[in-house]
């Protein structure tokens, strides 16, 4: 088996990763993590990039070093409230671009429990920093 094919099968943690990517949420952000680290050098989980409005650590998902990219990843299965965090998310996404310099944000949104896209991008707009993208409609992640 080649290398490559391993890597992509394995969690930056060295676990394997379910078959189902969307089976939950650390499923989901790992499997995130592991489709962008072909393109990117270093990308990492779970690392703190600032502080938040309340002086907590501000933990990103998955950040890429270079060229300085946050990738928050949610997860809506059924219903519930990962939707109803997600412009307090876009806020706390834009404020770390604009405080600490990183160039770009993504929130990646999978699962098909989602009722409220269309509010979610009309927030988006007060975001210039931070863009949604759906997982199911771009499995590549092709726009980060």
């Amino acid at each position: 088996m080649e290398k490559s094919t391993i890597l992509s099968e394995l969690t930056v943690f060295g676990d394997s990763v379910k078959d189902n990517p969307l089976s939950e949420w650390r499923t989901f952000e790992n499997y995130v993590c592991n489709i962008l680290k072909p393109k990117y050098q270093n990308v990492q989980e779970q690392v703190s990039i600032g502080t938040k409005v309340n002086g907590r650590k501000h933990i990103i998902d998955v950040y890429v070093p270079k060229p300085r990219i946050l990738v928050s990843v949610k997860l809506q299965n059924t219903g519930g409230t990962a939707e109803e965090k997600v412009a307090y998310e876009m806020f706390t996404l834009q404020r770390a671009c604009d405080k600490y310099g990183y160039s770009r944000a993504y929130l990646v949104l999978g699962g098909d429990a989602w009722t409220i896209k269309k509010d979610l991008y009309e927030i988006s707009d007060l975001y210039p920093q931070v863009t949604i993208l759906e997982y199911e409609d771009d499995k590549n992640l092709s726009l980060i």
